[in-house]
């Protein structure tokens, strides 16, 4: 878990344009990416309970708001 201060917290904030950060209860490749001492967070579209499943699906709006926000992410995080 990250603190909500973390750079990488706060541009995924801006890019989604949130103002709290939330943690999660459930699993992902993100454990093994922070066991190794990187930073991650838990940023996609659609709705955790549908994820991983047989009927597994996301709405196109969703995904085009996805596309968007890592953009805006990507580009946060690029050296200037």
């Amino acid at each position: 878990e990250l603190s909500p201060a973390h750079e990488l917290v706060s541009s995924a904030l801006r890019a989604v344009r949130g103002d709290a950060s939330e943690v999660v209860f459930f699993s992902c490749d993100g454990s093994k990416i922070a066991a190794k001492g990187g930073p991650c967070i838990v940023l996609g579209p659609g709705d955790i309970a549908q994820a991983h499943t047989a009927d597994e699906f996301i709405e196109l709006v969703e995904l085009e708001k996805a596309v968007e926000v890592y953009s805006r992410l990507a580009r946060s995080l690029m050296p200037v």
